[in-house]
């Protein structure tokens, strides 16, 4: 897989998702005043550099200082290409992009919040207790987890913690990046059914269920 484009109209959590989520393996570069690359492995981090001169630098200083920059990209071109073969030469490591996502996320503007909705109710994915024990998440963060259970909206779920965490846009930017992460996900819809209501006709009674009638 190749693709290409510009931030914006994407935004640097775009595009990390995009990795993450397909687990992709691959070299990330961005362009704008200077070049940073990132190395994937299946959807993890494993190396970043800044220059050629950079390469022996110990890989945990070089990407801690990577996701420094990353933070700061608001205009960028940006190339990633998929290669089934890295470079094992080379110092790396395997890091979850979940970690890194969450950082970014602290930092976001109000703008790139639209995900985020008064009405969207979130719920933990299966895996999240496994995925939080991997990466660096902050007290508040545990704090707006564990009141997320699949029925509150995000509206529901500012009221109840905005006194605790005294910052709406704060718990917003929380929410985002347990979101973008895959921690939480959006909370599946239930349909309950009647059955002897359709008894008779069970195809229009389906409809008047979906429809509200």
């Amino acid at each position: 897989m190749e693709f290409e484009g510009t931030i914006p109209p994407l935004t640097v959590l775009d595009i990390l998702q995009i990795i993450r989520e397909n687990k992709l393996t691959g070299e990330l570069t961005f362009y704008n005043s200077q070049k940073l690359t990132l190395i994937f492995n299946k959807g993890k981090i494993t190396y970043s550099s800044l220059s050629e001169e950079e390469k022996n630098i110990d890989p945990i200083v070089n990407i801690k200082k990577s996701i420094q920059l990353l933070k700061l990209i608001k205009n960028a071109k940006f190339y990633f290409k998929s290669s089934k073969d890295l470079d094992n030469n080379r110092n790396s490591v395997n890091l979850p992009l979940e970690s890194i996502i969450i950082e970014i996320s602290r930092n976001i503007e109000l703008r790139e919040l639209t995900k985020i909705s008064d009405e969207f109710i979130p719920e933990k994915t299966k895996n999240y207790k496994k995925m939080i024990s991997n990466i660096n998440i902050t007290l508040d963060e545990i704090k707006v987890l564990n009141i997320i259970n699949g029925k509150r909206t995000v509206k529901e779920i500012t009221e109840l913690l905005k006194h605790d965490l005294n910052d709406e846009l704060k718990i917003r930017k929380i929410l985002y990046g347990l979101l973008a992460s895959g921690i939480i996900k959006r909370a599946e819809r239930k349909l309950k059914i009647d059955l002897k209501s359709i008894a008779i006709d069970p195809i229009k009674g389906i409809i008047r269920r979906l429809k509200g009638s």
